[in-house]
C-alpha cells in the first residue's frame, strides 16, 4: 500500500512538474527576459495543460505588443530631439540676428549722437559768445540768448532720446 501511495504520489509530482511547474518556470524566465528589454524572447512550451498555453499565448502577444510600442516610441523619440535640434538651430541663428541688430542699435546711437550734439553744441558756444555783454547790441544779445535757450532744450531732448 506504501508502495502504491508513494507511485501514485511520485506520478502525481511528476505530472504536475511537467505539465505545471515547468511551463511556469519557462513563463517566468521569458516574463524576466521581456521586462529586462528582450522583446523576442518566447516561452517555446512543448506540452502543459490549456491553461498554460493560453497563459503563454498571452505573455508572447504581450511581448509583441511592447516590441511595437517600444519601436514606435523610439522613433518618436528621434523625431522630437530632431525637431529639439533645429529648433536650438533656430534660436541661435535668432539669437545671433539679434546681437547683430543690437551691434547696429548702438552704432547707429553713437553716430546720431556725434552728428546732432556736436554742431549744437557749436551753436550753443557760439549764441553765449554772442550773448555776451561786452558784443553787439542789446538786440543781438537778446536773440542769441534765445538761440541758446533753445539749443540747450535742443540738446536735452537729444539726450533724452538717446
Amino acid at each position: 500500500m506504501l508502495a502504491l501511495v508513494t507511485a501514485v504520489g511520485g506520478a502525481a509530482w511528476v505530472a504536475v512538474h511537467m505539465w505545471v511547474v515547468r511551463p511556469l518556470r519557462q513563463v517566468n524566465e521569458a516574463t524576466r527576459a521581456i521586462g529586462s528589454g528582450d522583446f523576442s524572447a518566447r516561452i517555446g512550451l512543448m506540452g502543459g495543460r490549456a491553461e498554460v498555453r493560453e497563459l503563454v499565448s498571452e505573455v508572447e502577444a504581450m511581448a509583441e505588443e511592447l516590441s511595437g510600442m517600444y519601436a514606435s516610441l523610439e522613433s518618436k523619440v528621434a523625431e522630437r530631439t530632431a525637431d529639439l535640434a533645429a529648433t536650438n538651430e533656430e534660436l541661435k541663428r535668432a539669437n545671433a540676428m539679434l546681437a547683430q541688430s543690437n551691434e547696429y542699435k548702438s552704432q547707429f546711437l553713437a553716430t546720431v549722437s556725434h552728428e546732432l550734439r556736436t554742431p549744437l553744441t557749436s551753436v550753443i558756444a557760439f549764441a553765449d559768445v554772442l550773448a555776451a555783454p561786452p558784443t553787439g547790441d542789446e538786440t543781438t544779445r537778446e536773440l542769441a540768448s534765445q538761440v541758446a535757450a533753445n539749443a540747450r532744450t535742443l540738446l536735452s531732448m537729444i539726450n533724452d532720446l538717446i
